[in-house]
């Protein structure tokens, strides 16, 4: 560390213990946070500082223990006591852990493993393992383990999919909870996750078993469909052999449930790119589609690419687009502009 730095974070370690205004220590947090790894140092203080009066330098303290990473381990337990006690910061504190990386596994893993399998402590640690990803390699054994409890298979399952996309265990698990007669929901919440591993064509039968059984609340029902429609759309083509039940279940929908409309045939369209049952129910609610096409917030952005996808799905018959598409060339995010950009040009005919 660079010798101003170690003067820096020595002052900043005083303000944050001593200094009365919350203010100020909120101040010492921001800028030990700026200084990220270079403020390892100031971990014992910022531990400390978890237990601060003030809700804003608690924030502050998370943000900057995150910021160090990997050389802020020891404060990971600490930070599972606070989100176990706290009712707010809770996202703060996710991502703090997730920043601190492999390190934090141990720790997860003991919470996991040790916490009653029903408690939110072990779902949360679950949770957390699978955001860690690849890095989390280490609690594979102990979640296999875990893969025994009929309370938390399906979590654990989907959390060591997330460590190891191809991990055997995992995916037995969930093909049997899909093969055992169950509620329409566990197949699908199983589905979900198997349709991103290299079993995913084992799905398929289910999701068209699915598709005629329906819900107990006739106001879901299209909702449901709406939801098995899009993990067809994941497989593709593929899936072609689900055209026909999907086109009936289109048929079936209501009035009222316009709004998901798109989100059936736009999979239908995507199986079976001849299906004119799709291609004229989505033409007949172009205006659906142009909506979904107002530039985004980043928590709508796959609608965005789903709903430029099918534009590009319905190719020269979607001129009436070309304006919404053109304004998402500006888009602030890439992959949007991308994808507006390979869907003019099919829409346009550009043979470049």
């Amino acid at each position: 560390m660079p010798q101003q730095h170690t003067g820096a974070v020595e002052v900043l370690i005083g303000v944050l213990a001593r200094a009365e205004e919350a203010s100020n220590r909120i101040q010492a947090a921001k800028a030990l946070a700026e200084l990220g790894p270079e403020a390892k140092a100031a971990v014992p203080a910022l531990i400390a500082a978890l237990n601060d009066s003030d809700e804003q330098v608690r924030g502050q303290v998370v943000r900057a223990l995150g910021r160090i990473g990997p050389d802020a381990a020891a404060a990971v337990g600490p930070l599972l006591e606070v989100a176990r006690k706290e009712r707010s910061g809770f996202v703060d504190i996710s991502n703090a852990i997730v920043q601190i990386g492999k390190p934090a596994v141990p720790a997860l893993v003991a919470q996991a493993t040790k916490s009653p399998p029903w408690s939110s402590q072990s779902r949360y640690a679950l949770f957390l393992l699978g955001d860690l990803g690849p890095k989390a390699r280490e609690a594979v054994p102990a979640l296999a383990d875990l893969l025994r409890d009929e309370v938390l298979a399906f979590l654990v399952a989907k959390t060591l999919l997330k460590i190891d996309p191809e991990n055997a265990n995992a995916i037995a698990t969930l093909l049997e909870v899909m093969r055992k007669p169950s509620d329409v929901n566990d197949d699908l919440r199983a589905a979900e996750v198997l349709i991103h591993t290299k079993r995913k064509k084992e799905v398929l039968p289910f999701l068209i078993k699915a598709l005629p059984r329906g819900h107990k609340d006739q106001d879901e029902e299209p909702w449901q469909v709406a939801g098995i429609a899009m993990l067809l759309w994941e497989l593709g083509p593929e899936a072609k052999q689900a055209a026909p039940v999907l086109a009936k279940r289109l048929k079936e929908v209501e009035p009222r449930a316009e709004p998901c409309l798109i989100h059936i045939a736009g999979p239908l369209l995507k199986i079976d790119p001849g299906n004119q049952v799709a291609r004229d129910t989505l033409l007949s609610h172009i205006s659906l589609l142009k909506d979904n096409l107002n530039p985004p917030s980043p928590v709508l952005v796959p609608e965005t690419l789903f709903t430029i996808e099918v534009a590009t799905l319905l190719g020269r018959d979607a001129k009436q687009l070309i304006p919404r598409l053109e304004q998402l060339l500006n888009s602030e995010y890439p992959e949007i502009r991308e994808a507006a950009e390979r869907g003019l040009k099919v829409i346009r005919g550009d043979k470049k």
